[in-house]
């Protein structure tokens, strides 16, 4: 009819029209053309439904299911064109249970290939959501709600910021907490406890502890205290411990990276032996080390005692500093169970003093003191008298027979007094030996010397030789010596000696008494005599066994003579002129004093010499007055370690305890606020003013002559003995005072005015 075909109906409207009955009309619109409005291709319609495919105004497709006249009740709907409702795509079951997919899309299905994009939604030609044929999501982003976190999601909508770490919080919700969790991308590091990591892993804060569980019990932590020192500490039985190393056959050790010099300490494997060096090797510089036997070993891995050093040339190889400040505390102690448990057989004291339960036995053979002297050139074997031009001084013996003879430059002593610290190293302090066995330079001056003769001063400076009898003596020979010169071992022992020597020795034994090693001494001694007895034995054997017969010709020559000459002595004459002298004469006490004038007719002289006898009570001698010195303060304000010229030393106080430092704190501090070197409060001199000067000598007396003359050319001023303190001293003034830095020196003699 019009050319439209029809099935189910006889007058289709459509090109294909199919009709199932008056509430169903299905077609298949090929146009828009007869005017309908919806130009579909294949419809399906009816009076309450329709259904079709259809041809939009704009020539798109649409397939539609219709359901109850609405736009959104079809099961199906595609939409496109003109079509007014805003689905595009609607998939919906209405009412009754479905259990089949919504929707399945198979792409390749029967082996074809597919190399597309399984969904790609895109809007105005740009892709928005994109799933590829893995299936895969490689584009698109989430808008929507909050995801759950047990669909994948966070749980939160809140966006996370840069460096955040999140984490399931409260009812599983993703959170963060930067300021203390926390990653720096730029640095790469991690902060807990902090947003400002210093390092790759930073545990910030006053509970920084690493924590390391071997069960919930036994735990070890690692933490950072107040002052940044690392602080280990344990929980198990066996406490805080660090355990370096695994056991095998390898080196275990922790190196101390320093910036100049870096240490290590460890257990060698290669000789299994804990050690302490320098830098980052074990068994190269090792400084202290211990074995499995518990020994230590200072400068040395080969240890063969319990503490073993190791001594390096020009080192010091044991010092202890106590620090002790009280004179009897002992600083060092050894002890034994040989008398009773744990008893101190040897200790020292603060104050120098050494005890000892037993005798000290050494390769020395002589007691010997420092003394100084001049002659810095002394060596060992050299014999030396008393210096009567210094105090406390020797010097080479130089005149022959010198009655001031005093001892032997040691070369091995046993044991050495009057040491204080350095004078081993000052070459004007020299050992003396004063009691024992030494070696000593002899020559033949006074003929061959004997074992058991006794040995004086040679004229040969240094040496000795055979004494005359009532010469003074420093010893006895205990080995021969037939001419020239050698050196022989000699047994010290003075005789006939002068006072001076005689006080010397006194103080000698005052020494030995406050160092309380008499025994020792005593057996120094009991060697060197029990020596001499058996080399004198030797001796008179020797003369027997040569069977030599001038010796007896000798003596009886020599007892001829003394006959001859006892003979001519008229003795009667002889005791009376004896009476006569010894009743003007007393030397009783080791002087010859003469009870009235010494009258002569000519008095011939070369030099009138004055000794003094009595160190104390000199009557004659040298002095100097000194003049201010310039003002030498530290920066402190303290004259520390200055004498005057006279040796006089300077008061300081470095302590801050208003007491003399020079007197170990037994004196108060002088008060000298204008410095004149005058005591503010007692006007005396605090040292010499360069105006005065104090003699010390218990000499003097009030009826003393003391005749003062100056020595120093250049400076002319004139001398007063102004304060005579009898028995005590004088002093010496001068007018205007001498200059900074200068000096005037002067004699003086004490001359005692006789009383009728």
């Amino acid at each position: 009819m019009n050319g439209n075909v029809g099935i189910g109906t006889a007058t289709p409207t459509y090109n294909l029209e199919i009709a199932d009955d008056s509430s169903e009309l299905y077609s298949f619109y090929a146009n828009k053309s007869n005017g309908n409005t919806d130009s579909s291709v294949i419809r399906a319609s009816g009076t309450s439904n329709t259904t079709g495919v259809r041809s939009s105004a704009v020539g798109g497709w649409a397939l539609r299911g219709d359901h109850a006249g609405t736009a959104s009740g079809g099961a199906l709907q595609l939409y496109s064109g003109s079509i007014t409702s805003s689905v595009l795509a609607y998939f919906t079951q209405a009412s009754s249970v479905f259990s089949g997919d919504a929707l399945v899309m198979n792409m390749g299905r029967g082996g074809g290939s597919f190399t597309g994009n399984f969904i790609n939604l895109q809007v105005n030609d740009s892709s928005l959501f994109t799933i590829n044929a893995s299936g895969q999501v490689v584009a698109g982003t989430w808008m929507g709600a909050t995801i759950g976190v047990g669909y994948g999601g966070t749980g939160t909508s809140t966006a996370f910021t840069t460096g955040s770490i999140p984490f399931a919080g409260a009812g599983g919700v993703y959170t963060q907490d930067n300021s203390n969790f926390f990653w720096d991308n730029s640095t790469k590091r991690l902060g807990i406890g902090t947003n400002t990591p210093g390092s790759m892993l930073d545990l910030f804060g006053a509970n920084n502890q690493l924590r390391f569980s071997y069960d919930i019990s036994n735990y070890a932590t690692l933490s950072a205290d107040n002052t940044g020192a690392l602080v280990m500490s344990g929980s198990g039985a066996s406490g805080s411990k660090i355990t370096i190393g695994s056991g095998l056959a390898e080196d275990s050790l922790a190196i101390f990276d320093g910036n100049a010099q870096d240490f290590h300490l460890g257990l060698d494997d290669t000789d299994d032996i804990f050690k302490i060096g320098l830098g980052g090797a074990l068994g190269t510089t090792d400084f202290l080390s211990m074995d499995a036997n518990g020994r230590i070993g200072i400068g040395t891995v080969a240890q063969t005692a319990l503490l073993h050093l190791n001594g390096t040339e020009g080192v010091v190889g044991l010092e202890i500093n106590s620090n002790q400040t009280t004179s009897t505390n002992n600083i060092m102690m050894l002890r034994s169970d040989v008398a009773s448990a744990d008893d101190a057989v040897f200790r020292v004291q603060a104050n120098g003093a050494v005890y000892a339960d037993g005798a000290y036995t050494g390769t020395g053979a002589d007691y010997a003191e420092y003394f100084f002297t001049k002659n810095k050139d002394l060596v060992a074997g050299e014999t030396v008298c008393i210096d009567e031009e210094n105090n406390n001084a020797i010097k080479r013996c130089s005149r022959s027979g010198d009655t001031n003879i005093m001892g032997i430059v040691s070369s091995n002593p046993s044991v050495i007094g009057n040491g204080q610290d350095d004078r081993e190293n000052d070459e004007n302090y020299k050992v003396i030996g004063m009691l024992g066995q030494i070696p000593a330079r002899v020559n033949d001056e006074n003929g061959a010397i004997k074992i058991g003769d006794g040995l004086a001063a040679a004229n040969m400076p240094g040496y000795l030789r055979k004494a005359e009898a009532g010469e003074s003596t420093v010893g006895i020979a205990l080995e021969k010596l037939v001419s020239g010169d050698s050196t022989i071992q000699v047994m010290i022992s003075r005789r006939n000696k002068s006072l001076t020597v005689e006080t010397v020795e006194q103080s000698i034994q005052d020494r030995i008494a406050n160092m309380e090693i008499e025994d020792q001494v005593n057996q120094i001694i009991a060697n060197g005599a029990e020596m001499l007895e058996v080399r004198s034995s030797l001796a008179s054997l020797e003369l027997a066994v040569t069977g030599n017969g001038l010796l007896v010709t000798d003596i009886q020559i020599q007892m001829n003579q003394i006959k001859e000459q006892i003979r001519e002595i008229d003795f009667v004459e002889m005791n009376d002129k004896l009476d006569t002298l010894l009743s003007f004469l007393d030397a009783s006490d080791g002087n010859v004093k003469i009870d009235g004038k010494l009258e002569v007719a000519i008095t011939e002289t070369g030099a009138l010499v004055i000794k003094n006898i009595d160190l104390e009570a000199p009557t004659i001698g040298t002095g100097k007055i000194c003049g201010l010195i310039a003002d030498t303060k530290d920066e402190n304000g303290n004259y520390d370690n200055i004498d005057d010229c006279s040796g006089n030393k300077i008061p300081y106080d470095k302590d801050g305890d208003q007491m003399n430092d020079w007197t170990n704190n037994t004196e108060p501090m002088p008060k000298d606020e204008n410095h004149d070197w005058i005591d503010d409060d007692t006007h005396e001199p605090i040292i010499n003013n360069g105006k005065k000067v104090i003699v010390p000598t218990k000499a003097v007396s009030k009826n003393s002559k003391i005749f003062v003359t100056s020595t120093s050319a250049a400076i002319i001023q004139p001398l007063a003995v102004v304060d005579i303190k009898e028995g005590e001293s004088f002093t010496i003034e001068t007018n205007d005072g001498i200059e900074v830095d200068s000096a005037l020196e002067f004699n003086w003699w004490i001359v005692e005015e006789g009383k009728e």
